[in-house]
């Protein structure tokens, strides 16, 4: 190659980028502070994922406790093969166990999770993790992250 750069060796777009050399002679370029732009599909996914859970919690999962919820944000914890679901209150002032709504939450895990299974196209559904927050519903929620 004409103009290969040693490895360690700085490669003139950046003076922080480096080119290391693996094993089998193929070149890698790293950079050390480039922060990642959120992945596109997923944060598709995590949406598709805020909606399905809003629609099954609001009427299909038959519990009032988890009726009275909503997904406030979707993240990926930490890939898409495990999602964070925050879930809050719908109503200001309402008073709801925590240990009640995440052992219900845990009791309809399957439930859940089939439902986002019907909903993506991935060839496995992601873990949902639940976490709940003691924000009451202002305005519009966040579906997902990044939105």
């Amino acid at each position: 190659m004409p103009d290969e750069v040693p490895p360690g060796e700085p490669t003139g777009a950046c003076p922080c980028l480096s080119v290391d050399s693996t094993s089998q002679g193929a070149r890698a370029i790293s950079h050390p502070h480039r922060t990642h732009k959120p992945d596109r599909k997923l944060l598709q996914l995590c949406s598709q994922v805020a909606d399905t859970l809003n629609q099954v919690l609001g009427g299909e999962c038959g519990d009032d406790v988890l009726r009275s919820l909503y997904v406030v944000s979707v993240t990926a914890a930490p890939d898409a093969a495990q999602l964070l679901v925050v879930v809050a209150p719908a109503l200001a002032g309402e008073l709801i166990d925590p240990a009640d709504v995440l052992r219900r939450l845990a009791a309809r895990a399957g439930q859940l999770r089939h439902a986002v299974a019907m909903s993506i196209t991935r060839r496995r559904a992601p873990r949902l993790v639940f976490q709940l927050t003691a924000e009451p519903f202002v305005g519009s929620p966040v579906r997902s992250q990044g939105s």
